[in-house]
């Protein structure tokens, strides 16, 4: 599907950059580490803050594949390892059209304005992977979306976003405050619409 595989061309860059992060959080001293299974092993309760790549993408009623590429924000707080909240943004800084044509423009497809609450239901797979879902509210606006007016007359006009958002992903505690997560999020609007983040989550 077009659409999964623009999410996931524009987030493939960040793969590396969180990979090497990821490294280096695992270079943690672990002289009074509890032994696995213990109560205080893997994921503790607390806020979280993390950033890394996201990617958003959608059908354009001219058939078209529009994404947008930038960098994510998000932060939240874990009741527990099997349940958190979640808030979350998305700075774009590219947009990637299907087709060139003389309609997209530097704004084309652009997400702004974009902000979401989500509440997480977390399966730990272990003490270092879990499986979670994501089930909450998205707001945002999309710039310059290309319109169909007639058969051969084609116009731009700005979308607004308010939507139910639902998807799921897989992280890995890595260390006792790292996380690494990767998720996709489909939104419930009028046409074709989904998100795609890799994130390193910090805990304190």
């Amino acid at each position: 599907m077009k659409l999964f595989g623009i999410l996931a061309s524009t987030t493939m860059a960040a793969a590396l950059v969180s990979a090497a992060h990821a490294q280096s959080a695992d270079k943690q001293d672990t002289r009074f580490a509890k032994a696995p299974g213990s109560a205080e092993h893997g994921r503790q309760s607390g806020f979280f803050a993390g950033v890394g790549a996201g990617s958003f993408a959608f059908n354009t009623p001219t058939r078209d594949t529009i994404g947008t590429g930038g960098i994510a924000l998000r932060g939240g707080y874990n009741v527990n390892k099997y349940l958190s909240v979640s808030a979350e943004t998305l700075i774009p800084t590219n947009t990637y059209p299907e087709n060139e044509n003389r309609f997209y423009t530097s704004s084309t497809g652009r997400l702004t304005n974009a902000f979401g609450i989500f509440l997480e239901p977390r399966l730990p797979i272990g003490d270092v992977v879990g499986l979670y879902g994501r089930i909450g509210y998205f707001n945002g606006k999309i710039e310059d979306v290309p319109q169909r007016y007639g058969i051969n007359t084609m116009f731009v006009a700005d979308a607004d976003i308010s939507a139910l958002g639902y998807g799921g992903g897989v992280d890995f505690d890595i260390g006792r405050h790292v996380t690494l997560a990767f998720d996709i999020t489909v939104y419930d609007t009028d046409f074709d619409t989904a998100g795609a983040g890799l994130l390193v989550k910090g805990r304190f």
